[in-house]
């Protein structure tokens, strides 16, 4: 299966200072277990349920601490929705935030806490738009060139004789997993590229989503669009220089 996702990789810088809403309690994660839970505002959000992944770095807190967290993954899960009887009646992706490390900073000055004038309001539904907050490097690491295949637009039915998009098949080494981009650069540099060229995604966006068949899986599936995509190219690396050797041959002369 191509394009599944576990976690997302989130920018630090997206989230602006935590502060606890509360103490340090225990709550349910659903294929994880129980976890250390922390109800927190944020820079931009102002109420988020945030998870201790590892317990021994998971500290207590209180109200008004600012706290200093780890790496942030979001991880997509499948919610399902059931009748009173309880049959289902449909699912939709949600979003948990789990954290490597929380640590107390100690008791936060609330008079002067920063706001972010944009608020976050949804940060664990969204549509399933993962676009806001992913570092896309860090979450799907190199992308290895497999494809490029431009693709043609339709209107009606009808095909236009006009390219739509370039769709890219790319693997990633870091998720072992292969992934379709749609590129909207119909001109991009990608089509001349040879196979296996190392990949990055220029202005990327993604959704996740389930279907009915992936419900009692628990697999998300991610559609992922960029502007473009360009050649990662390897930093050569420096030769070390010997070292200068004259210094103990002009020792020896001096002893003579």
């Amino acid at each position: 299966m191509t394009n599944t996702i576990t976690d997302l990789i989130m920018k630090p810088e997206f989230f602006g200072k935590f502060y606890a809403l509360g103490k340090r309690t225990t709550g349910r994660v659903q294929r994880v277990g129980d976890l250390p839970k922390y109800t927190v505002m944020t820079s931009k959000i102002p109420n988020l349920d945030l998870y201790g992944m590892r317990p021994r770095t998971s500290e207590d807190v209180d109200f008004g601490y600012e706290l200093e967290v780890g790496k942030i993954r979001k991880r997509p899960m499948i919610q399902q929705i059931r009748d009173n009887n309880g049959n289902q009646t449909g699912s939709f992706v949600k979003f948990v935030y789990l954290a490597d490390s929380v640590k107390s900073k100690g008791k936060a000055d609330l008079t002067k806490i920063d706001r972010a004038e944009e608020q976050y309001v949804k940060p664990n539904t969204g549509n399933g738009d993962i676009t806001d907050g992913c570092d896309f490097e860090q979450t799907f690491g190199e992308l290895l060139l497999l494809s490029a295949t431009p693709v043609d637009e339709y209107v009606g039915g009808v095909k236009t004789g006009q390219i739509d998009h370039i769709l890219v098949i790319t693997r990633s080494e870091q998720n072992e997993e292969t992934y379709e981009i749609k590129v909207s650069n119909i001109n991009t540099a990608v089509l001349k590229m040879p196979m296996f060229t190392k990949l990055k995604l220029v202005n990327p966006s993604g959704r996740v989503f389930s279907d009915v068949s992936q419900v009692e899986t628990g697999t998300i599936t991610v559609s992922l669009s960029a502007e473009d995509m360009t050649e990662v190219k390897d930093t050569p690396k420096q030769e070390s220089k010997p070292q200068n050797q004259s210094a103990p041959t002009q020792n020896k002369e001096n002893n003579k």
